[in-house]
């Protein structure tokens, strides 16, 4: 009895001391990860909104951007105000492929794939990045702490996969 008490222990003593720990896994593997869902998704159409909403002065805006074929094709901008406690729009305007990018306000129009090439620029230069994902593991936000001056932040509040809007 002795003799197994002692090889059990031997055993247990042999496998603690070559197990590797699990390290959690880094920013940039998350993103790729989450990219290679996307990827594997297949999706080339599909439409995206963005937007900010600033409770202090109680204004914010909203961007869609409208892929297809996985090119950016169209975006729409809203500016809003909380009047009364209802938000509404208070500025607009729509871009299709012609005139795409002409408009300074707004969430620039961009592909996923260069989403996912903008935050991967940003972890690799910045500390303390902030990464969330949708349930199905796409990217939701990419982001460092700052004010209200974050445009070039990345934080979408819904992805419609197959969808499109009408420019």
């Amino acid at each position: 009895m002795k003799t197994y008490l002692a090889l059990a222990l031997l055993a247990v003593a042999c496998g603690t001391k070559n197990d590797k720990k699990t390290q959690p896994k880094s920013s940039l593997e998350l993103l790729a990860e989450s990219e290679a869902s996307w990827q594997s998704m297949g999706h080339d159409s599909y439409v995206y909104t963005t937007g900010i909403a600033y409770e202090f002065d109680k204004k914010g805006w909203e961007t869609s951007v409208s892929v297809e074929s996985n090119k950016a094709v169209c975006r729409k901008f809203q500016h809003k105000e909380n009047m009364g406690g209802t938000w509404k729009t208070t500025d607009e305007y729509i871009e299709s492929a012609g005139s795409l990018g002409l408009h300074d306000q707004g969430f620039k129009p961009k592909t996923m794939d260069d989403l996912y090439a903008d935050c991967e620029s940003l972890l690799k230069s910045r500390t303390g990045v902030t990464l969330n994902f949708f349930d199905n593991g796409i990217l939701k936000a990419c982001y460092t702490s700052c004010d209200n001056t974050c445009y070039d932040s990345l934080s979408i509040k819904e992805i419609k996969l197959g969808s499109k809007l009408d420019c």
